[in-house]
């Protein structure tokens, strides 16, 4: 949809939405609401306050192409954030990236008016309030429903709306993708469409008791969630791929949600046009084979054993079977490789500043002084703990300028970096950056020492069109493909991979070091005798051989481990306690 010029009659629209917003903008305090459609069900959360516009990162765009879509109404497109301005606010937006293209510091305040739905978050910009209201009209559907009892102030968060966060997706009651919301995200960017589309966002997540209540029969109950579990979490990196992952996928959930018994199951997999286009598109991982293969085995393998024995079982002893099945992980991650390093849960009265005092800073410091274009704080951080917070980030950006220079603000602004504190955490990880909002997470209680190395992917996001390929976000993933690159900045960047490779990590093993996996012999042996028998040498050679196996798999240190126990049980002894993993 293209916002343009908007002429409405007062009486037309939605009245209650927008006598909502006349009410909340001539209050002028920065809030928060949440509007629902009915057709289709969806929630929308409208986030309004004045900002401080930052001018420089829009300067990402050519000159030319801003003013023709400014000027035309259009949506702007930065990164994974879409703008729309306000017909009367264009003269001042098109001169301020004028003047930011100079000075990256110079900012203007206007009103902003957020809209999040499931399919993103567009913000629009504008200095008068009918304008604003005409453009939400527009952009809402007309049957949404505001709930005032959503209504809350928003009294900590400070510059842009980044949206998306675990408080905003709590109150986004919808959600799953279909082909019109994938579109949207599409014309959106790759990145955000990469970041959204995945499994949750596609198929319902329902529980055995709730499939129960549908009046689904337990085996059939089983097969959907069983099945479910065995999907790839997201898509192959294309769009092609996106768009057969969200259409055939919940197309093929329905039909199995509509069969009774699991001879029509069966027909769906084995003789269903769904399922050959699903293998024929490859969108639902290796194991999908094995499912089809048992279907047409008539359920005699695979966990389509335990089918036959629910289908079998009288009604409540069905459920109670499946019950168990279910309970039991479809396949036990082993934990026999090397620990990884964990961070405990501290409180901010123990975390210390190590180095030169810093003056007492705000919300406003990380904005001015440091070029971060939006602050999002966590609903589980109170103003109580948000100063300790803030000054710890103040700190910890006074000593990264320190390292980096005086060009830390002029990068951040320029790149539109926002900062999240315990707003958008994902299990256990201390911090993360997301590339295609732009923004650093760091969690409340166990964020401290990983600014610099989240501001390190943000660098190498913004340096990612200095290589000769185009293909991944990040310019370490872009040079890492064999080529040599003719570009300075990318074959430095090889360079740096390249000797990062050559530092061993020394791995003390401990105890059995092979668990209760081990490689086939022959294939060992050739490595080992044709080293003579030097154990370092053959390991080194077979990472050369299988650097994805060895060095840089996800599983890489686990496999290592196993070669080194194929040696011992080969040789019956460990020579070595230790080995170099490259």
């Amino acid at each position: 949809m293209i916002v343009s010029d908007v002429q409405r009659d007062g009486d037309t629209g939605n009245p209650d939405l927008r006598e909502m917003l006349k009410v909340l903008l001539e209050q002028g305090r920065p809030c928060e609401f949440v509007g629902t459609s009915k057709a289709p069900r969806e929630s929308y959360v409208i986030t309004l306050r004045e900002i401080s516009l930052f001018g420089a990162p829009f300067t990402a765009i050519p000159a030319r192409q801003l003013q023709r879509l400014t000027r035309a109404g259009d949506k702007i497109r930065l990164g994974g954030n879409v703008y729309c301005v306000g017909t009367s606010f264009r003269r001042q937006f098109l001169e301020l990236v004028r003047q930011a293209r100079l000075d990256p510091g110079s900012s203007v305040d206007v009103q902003s008016i957020t809209i999040q739905s499931p399919r993103g978050v567009l913000c629009l910009l504008g200095n008068q309030q009918p304008e604003l209201i005409e453009l939400v009209c527009e952009v809402c559907p007309d049957e949404l429903a505001p709930e005032s009892t959503s209504l809350h102030d928003l009294r900590q968060d400070r510059g842009r709306k980044i949206g998306h966060a675990a408080k905003d997706k709590s109150q986004l009651r919808s959600g799953l993708l279909t082909l019109d919301v994938l579109q949207e995200l599409e014309r959106t960017g790759n990145e955000l469409a990469r970041d959204e589309v995945h499994k949750d966002r596609v198929l319902p997540k329902l529980t055995l008791e709730e499939l129960r209540d549908q009046g689904i029969p337990p085996a059939i109950a089983c097969l959907l969630i069983q099945f479910r579990r065995i999907l790839p979490r997201k898509p192959k990196d294309d769009s092609e791929s996106r768009e057969k992952f969200v259409e055939l996928l919940p197309a093929l959930f329905q039909e199995l949600t509509n069969c009774r018994s699991l001879v029509e199951a069966s027909v769906v997999f084995s003789k269903g046009e769904l399922c050959r286009q699903i293998q024929s598109a490859n969108v639902a991982g290796p194991r999908f084979k094995g499912v089809v293969r048992s279907a047409r085995m008539g359920w005699a393998a695979g966990f389509g054993k335990h089918l036959r024995e629910i289908q079998a079982s009288e009604s409540e002893l069905a459920w109670v079977i499946t019950g168990k099945i279910l309970a039991v992980k479809i396949r036990q991650r082993q934990e026999d490789g090397l620990p990884m390093p964990t961070r405990t849960m501290r409180t901010l009265s123990e975390l210390k500043r190590v180095g030169p005092d810093v003056p007492q800073a705000s919300i406003e410091t990380l904005i001015d002084r440091y070029g971060f274009t939006g602050i999002e704080l966590g609903k589980w951080v109170s103003v109580k703990e948000s100063q300790p917070l803030i000054q710890w980030v103040s700190d910890s950006c006074f000593d990264l300028e320190h390292i980096v220079g005086q060009w830390l603000e002029v990068l951040s602004r320029r790149g539109n970096l926002a900062l999240a504190l315990g707003a958008r955490g994902k299990g256990k990880s201390c911090a993360h950056y997301e590339s295609s909002l732009r923004v650093i997470n760091l969690t409340k209680t166990r964020g401290d020492g990983s600014l610099a190395h989240e501001f390190a992917h943000f660098i190498d996001q913004m340096i990612a069109s200095h290589s000769n390929s185009s293909s991944e976000r990040f310019l370490s993933d872009r040079v890492n493909v064999g080529t040599r690159e003719s570009r300075k900045i990318g074959a430095a960047m090889q360079d740096l991979l390249s000797v990062i490779g050559l530092v061993p990590s020394i791995n003390h093993l401990e105890g059995d070091p092979a668990g209760k996996r081990w490689y086939r012999k022959a294939w060992v042996l050739r490595a080992w005798n044709g080293e003579g028998h030097d154990a370092q040498k053959a390991f080194a050679k077979l990472a050369r051989q299988y650097p994805r196996q060895f060095e840089d798999g996800r599983e890489a240190a686990r496999n290592s481990q196993m070669l080194a126990g194929t040696k011992e049980r080969l040789f019956g002894r460990w020579n070595s306690t230790r080995f170099h993993q490259l």
